[in-house]
């Protein structure tokens, strides 16, 4: 059963899809500050007893709290900001001229099943992203395809690795069970980087072939490849779907907050509820959860859709499970950075340009808008700059791409470990699948963890909203 968000009227026949553009902007003009309307949030905080706590508002806790209120339980979803969507966040800046910029996730994927069902539940529009893939290297802007600085052991390089990796990944049956893999010990064991220089080697490619494909998995995964396991990489190979990918033309927080507005009574949503203090006295015992808001929550169970570094702060009597704290502990999460800049009149090629200049990768969100994105060691490297630093950056960089002189006018958002975010999302490095895989995915003593890091699609809203739906469905008969 998928995510319940049948109560909400559908839309009437031959009615435009930004007919509903302005309902959506009163819900998230409201929700900016304060709990979205209608969302059942209520001042009074009366109801502290329910079936299911839900620690966390961003898409995983959304889907986890329609999952389980669909199955017939009382649900209190707990938010310690004051909106829903988490890292999915959408912005309207007055440069931007009123349109939706991104701060963190953008795509929505074809196979993308369960985010693509709550866009069409929230009635937005989904705008195609395709094209060819440009590239400007060494002073040249020209389809990646045909560049002129080219070298054919590029080609060669690609080819065989990509050859090699589909026959890794071929052993991956299921992609929620990467360690069922007839090697999967050793392949985990193994950094990328490995699997890289050895058919760099078979193939005889010299050290800037073998670069471009690192640059793949620093702008993929915010991660360098000796920090990725060759294992985890196999895993998010099986789930590749060669469609098309699209964007939201109202933002995804226009999707967070329809979920938000249309979680079935009597559930509801507490924003500005920070947990204290979590408490499961004995199994036959409710789970307590003190918050900053509100009165002592009594639940049957609890669902933690929460990063792993709020995972590993939150206060519990007794313990998480030692398995989840050592994965709290020992995984990482990748380096972004984003920068989107008012461009009237600047076009980019394609559907993006990778370029080996600092800020990486541009792609054109709207009309008169332009995205830079740049992950790993590039990333850090922006973070430890002002924002008005990465901006200009992001001008300059912008500028060379298009002949066309672009002002310094936008917005920058770091997703990095240093940052207050904590990075962008996580990354399995060598010995992590086998470590954590699993046991991220399994509830314990009526407590589920829910996420990007426990789901199939991780780093992808989607990988989000399916760890929801499967928490619920652990804790929800």
């Amino acid at each position: 059963m998928g995510i319940d968000v049948t109560r909400v009227p559908p839309a009437r026949p031959g009615c435009r899809p930004e007919g509903r553009l302005e309902v959506v902007g009163s819900v998230l003009r409201t929700m900016a500050y304060q709990s979205p309307r209608g969302s059942r949030a209520v001042a009074t905080h009366a109801v502290s007893s329910c079936d299911v706590c839900v620690v966390g508002a961003g898409m995983a806790g959304l889907a986890a709290a329609h999952d389980a209120a669909g199955r017939g339980a009382k649900v209190i979803v707990l938010e310690a900001t004051r909106r829903p969507g988490g890292r999915a966040r959408t912005v309207r800046p007055a440069w931007a001229g009123g349109a939706a910029v991104e701060c963190g996730p953008e795509f929505v994927d074809a196979h993308h099943e369960l985010l693509r069902d709550a866009c069409a539940r929230a009635g937005v529009t989904l705008v195609p992203v395709g094209g060819e893939l440009y590239a400007y290297r060494q002073g040249e802007l020209a389809p990646m395809a045909t560049h002129p600085a080219n070298d054919p052991a590029d080609a060669r390089l690609a080819t065989a690795y990509w050859q090699r990796m589909s026959e890794i990944a071929s052993g991956i049956v299921d992609a929620d069970r990467p360690n069922d893999h007839p090697d999967a010990r050793a392949l985990d064991a193994r950094p990328i980087s490995a699997l890289f220089d050895e058919v760099a080697a078979e193939v005889d490619a010299p050290p800037e072939s073998r670069a471009q494909l690192g640059r793949f998995i620093q702008g993929v995964l915010g991660a360098e490849p000796e920090d990725v396991s060759a294992l985890f990489v196999a895993q998010q190979a099986v789930l590749d779907s060669g469609g098309r990918s699209a964007r939201v033309v109202e933002g995804l927080a226009a999707v967070a907050a329809h979920l938000a507005a249309s979680l079935p009574s009597p559930s509801e949503l507490r924003f500005g509820a920070r947990v204290e203090h979590m408490a499961a006295p004995s199994a036959d015992a409710p789970i307590e959860l003190r918050t900053t808001a509100g009165p002592t929550i009594h639940a049957g169970a609890v669902v933690l859709a929460v990063p792993l570094r709020a995972l590993a702060a939150l206060d519990c009597e007794p313990a998480l499970p030692q398995a989840w704290r050592d994965a709290a502990r020992d995984l990482r999460y990748g380096s972004l950075v984003k920068a989107t800049l008012a461009t009237p009149g600047v076009t980019v090629p394609g559907w993006a340009v990778a370029s080996d200049l600092p800020t990486a990768l541009a792609w054109q969100p709207g009309d008169g808008l332009v995205t830079t994105y740049t992950g790993a060691g590039r990333a850090d490297l922006l973070a430890a700059r002002t924002a008005r630093e990465v901006i200009a950056q992001a001008a300059d960089d912008i500028s060379l791409l298009t002949g066309r002189r672009v002002a310094p006018v936008g917005g920058t958002w770091r997703w990095t470990p240093a940052s207050r975010r904590g990075g962008c999302y996580v990354v399995f490095g060598p010995g992590h699948v086998g470590a954590h895989w699993d046991a991220l995915r399994e509830a314990h003593d009526r407590i589920a963890l829910a996420g990007e890091h426990c789901g199939r699609f991780t780093g992808y809203v989607e990988g989000a909203m399916q760890a929801g739906v499967r928490a619920a469905r652990q804790l929800v008969g």
